[in-house]
């Protein structure tokens, strides 16, 4: 009886000294599987200025935002970068309020010569029940 007894205790503190990971909330889930769509549209059509792109484009984005993108020439404002990037991964989630989070998103420059990456914060809006990315900036 008492091994049964010492046994069930040594199963609890193992048990209780494994972690469970953290999950993020839905609204982060949404938002990165948003972004995730756009980045990917943008990489795969985006730099070679296929004519599709922009209406599949705008679907993704804020109409404030719309016009700020178009207005640049020469610089790719969602990549914020004239030279661009190989591959991104989105990482950390931040909260802001119900409908506004902010998404860290790392972009690789990856070839014989260069093995680089930078960071970017994308803010994104929850607007008639779609994630849209309303600014890119930086990280700061």
């Amino acid at each position: 009886m008492m091994r049964l007894i010492l046994i069930s205790l040594l199963f609890l503190a193992f048990l209780s000294s494994c972690s469970v990971p953290t999950l993020e909330s839905t609204r982060c889930l949404a938002a990165q599987g948003s972004l995730k769509k756009l980045l990917s549209l943008h990489f795969d059509r985006g730099f070679n200025g296929n004519s599709d792109y922009r209406k599949l484009r705008d679907k993704y984005i804020t109409d404030r935002l719309k016009g700020e993108i178009d207005a640049r020439k020469g610089f790719d404002y969602l990549t914020q970068t004239s030279d661009f990037p190989k591959a991104f991964r989105i990482g950390g989630c931040t909260e802001n309020s119900n409908d506004d989070v902010t998404l860290g998103v790392l972009l690789f420059w990856k070839d014989d010569k260069r093995d680089e990456q930078r960071s970017i914060d994308v803010e994104m809006k929850h607007e008639d029940g779609n994630w849209l990315v309303d600014k890119v900036a930086p990280s700061k």
